[in-house]
């Protein structure tokens, strides 16, 4: 399971990676109608990406608690 949670980090950090470099070069561009769209479409993603991102924290600290949780319930037994 660590490895699996391993490799899905790794995963989200690629992806993290090559959204960066993406806005980095649509930032790099002068300024255009077409980049205003651009920009608009990256505020939108960005926003996006923030909502999922708390989210995924989120959940993923509920089941840490959990795991916490039941391995408390089995050591208190």
């Amino acid at each position: 399971m660590a490895f699996s949670s391993s490799q899905d980090l790794t995963q989200q950090f690629d992806d993290l990676m090559f959204e960066y470099s993406t806005l980095k070069d649509t930032l790099s561009r002068p300024p255009s109608y077409e980049s205003l769209t651009e920009n608009t479409n990256l505020i939108y993603r960005i926003d996006q990406w923030e909502t999922d991102t708390i989210r995924q924290v989120k959940e993923t600290a509920e089941q840490i608690r959990e795991k916490i949780r039941r391995r408390s319930d089995t050591i208190a037994t």
